[in-house]
C-alpha cells in the first residue's frame, strides 16, 4: 500500500472527502518519490561502475607514468656515466 492509500485509509470517512480533493497532489507526490528512488538507485549503480572504470584508468596511468619515469632514470643515468 503506497503512502497516499495509507493516509486515506487512516482518515475518518468525513475527512476522506477533504483528502479526496488533495488525492491528485498526493498521488503526484508518491510518483515523484518513486521516481526519486529509481533515480537514486540508478545513480548509485552508475557511480559504482564509474568508480571501477576510474580505478582501472588510474592504474593504467600509474603504470604508464612509472614506465616513463624509469625511462627518464635510465636516460639520466646514461648521461651521468659519461
Amino acid at each position: 500500500m503506497n503512502n497516499t492509500a495509507q493516509v486515506l485509509a487512516s482518515q475518518p470517512l468525513c475527512d476522506q472527502r477533504d483528502w479526496m480533493n488533495e488525492a491528485p497532489a498526493l498521488l503526484a507526490l508518491d510518483r515523484i518519490e518513486q521516481a526519486l528512488a529509481r533515480i537514486e538507485g540508478a545513480a548509485h549503480h552508475i557511480k559504482a561502475g564509474e568508480d571501477a572504470d576510474l580505478r582501472r584508468r588510474h592504474n593504467e596511468l600509474k603504470a604508464c607514468v612509472a614506465q616513463s619515469l624509469a625511462g627518464l632514470d635510465d636516460l639520466l643515468a646514461s648521461k651521468g656515466a659519461r
